[in-house]
């Protein structure tokens, strides 16, 4: 059994999924858990970059280290249409306070 994190406004929802489970069947549990009146569009970022391929399983998309704990994290941003002050590379992670681009730097222990 694994469990993929998604992180939605703030909120963490936790969804049990099997290894050989299609990542469309995960988000779509997901996506029944919300609100189910979504007037956004989702896009999902797994390690730095947007889930596309949603035929993969989670087996297949999670990368080493996440297969061998059996658990992976999924960030949740919205596409606004409606602002062209707003529109962005969905692959950038925005800031809710000011709308800024988050930079993520990985630092190695010594």
């Amino acid at each position: 059994m694994a469990e993929v994190i998604f992180s939605y406004k703030g909120f963490n929802t936790t969804i049990q999924c099997l290894i050989d489970e299609k990542m469309n069947k995960i988000i779509g549990r997901f996506l029944s858990k919300i609100t189910p009146n979504i007037n956004e569009e989702l896009f999902f970022l797994y390690n730095g970059q947007q889930i596309n391929n949603f035929d993969l399983t989670f087996f297949e998309q999670a990368n080493l280290i996440d297969r061998n704990q059996n658990k992976m994290s999924i960030a949740v941003q919205t596409f606004e249409n409606n602002n062209t002050d707003t529109i962005r590379n969905p692959k950038d992670i925005i800031c809710p306070r000011c709308k800024g681009n988050i930079f993520i730097y990985r630092h190695k222990r010594l």
